[in-house]
């Protein structure tokens, strides 16, 4: 079970909208570069949120609510309108709210957050 609860993007106030290309790949063979699996970004993330005690996370991803499924993922063809997001929860050291578009895909831009 994870340790964050997905919903819908509800205020798209604060994001630049020009998303470049992100750094996060890991190598591949001779000059290919591989895409960092979101299994690894999100192993990531939920360390550090355990390591800030984190209580209600909500990762808000900006699709329609038809996209998120009953257990609270996304399903695999959920159609992204763009790709902000913006992570928010209480820790030991209050109400702390982390969102990004700087990158072109959704998974990229959470794992510039953790």
């Amino acid at each position: 079970m994870s340790l964050y609860e997905i919903k819908p993007l509800d205020d798209r106030t604060g994001f630049k909208g020009k998303p470049k290309r992100s750094q996060f790949t890991r190598p591949g063979s001779g000059w290919s570069r591989e895409a960092i699996p979101f299994s690894a970004t999100r192993t990531v993330l939920e360390r550090e949120l355990r390591q800030l005690s984190a209580k209600n996370v909500i990762l808000e991803v900006d699709v329609l609510p038809g996209a998120i499924r009953l257990d609270g993922e996304l399903y695999a063809n959920a159609k992204v309108n763009t790709p902000a997001v913006r992570l928010h929860f209480d820790s030991k050291h209050g109400h702390l709210t982390y969102a990004t578009d700087a990158f072109t895909t959704w998974q990229d831009n959470v794992r510039a957050i953790a």
